[in-house]
């Protein structure tokens, strides 16, 4: 169980990470990207642009900057475009620290000793 809740923090600030700016669910609306900002894209042959800095939409494709050359992603290609959210992260980890801390805290206000599950195991 412990394991199962420690993926479960895990995977949620994994995936508060990010929120998804282009995709099917949107119909692929590229208006929503704006220039000189950095965007995560993930194309249909497995690849992944990290801190893609996008400067312009074409009718068929994204032109942006990745690893300081221009390049080009045709429209077709993509499955979806994220965009790194630090902003949401942040609060996650401070509550879930937060929480942990009040409940060692308070385990050892009761007097028992907050580790002796880890250490049983």
């Amino acid at each position: 169980m412990k394991k199962f809740t420690l993926f479960i923090v895990i995977f949620t600030v994994m995936i508060s990470c990010v929120s998804t700016k282009v995709s099917g669910r949107n119909d692929y609306d590229y208006s929503r990207l704006k220039p000189n900002s950095e965007y995560i894209v993930k194309t249909k042959t497995g690849k992944v642009f990290r801190q893609f800095k996008f400067k312009e939409e074409t009718d068929n494709s994204i032109v942006g900057i990745y690893k300081k050359e221009e390049m080009e992603i045709e429209k077709d290609d993509i499955i979806k475009i994220n965009k790194f959210s630090g902003a949401k992260t942040f609060p996650l980890i401070f509550v879930t620290g937060a929480a942990a801390g009040i409940a060692l805290i308070a385990a050892a206000l009761s007097g028992s000793d907050p580790l002796y599950e880890l250490k049983k195991h």
